[in-house]
């Protein structure tokens, strides 16, 4: 069972995921930090265009915009941690 944390908010009674050390070790990481969007970028672009994401509770969201964005970092075709 994926370990979770409790969200920073003391109102709010959802909790976020975190990797086990031994995942850690074998190299995995998110991509995503629910707090910005550091390391994603636009499709086509380098970098992300305003107006189009946003952030709420922890989640992207999509504004409609026809924007399409990625993460900066590579994925392999190992299976996703869940």
């Amino acid at each position: 069972m994926r370990k979770t944390t409790p969200a920073k908010n003391k109102k709010d009674s959802r909790t976020l995921p975190r990797l086990t050390a031994e995942e850690r070790g074998k190299g995995w990481m998110f991509l995503f930090n629910g707090k910005n969007f550091d390391g994603w970028r636009g499709l086509g672009r380098e970098g992300l265009p305003e107006g189009h994401w946003t952030i709420e509770d922890d989640t992207i969201k999509k504004v409609p915009s026809g924007v399409r964005f990625l993460s900066r970092r590579t994925a392999s075709l190992s299976p996703v941690a869940t």
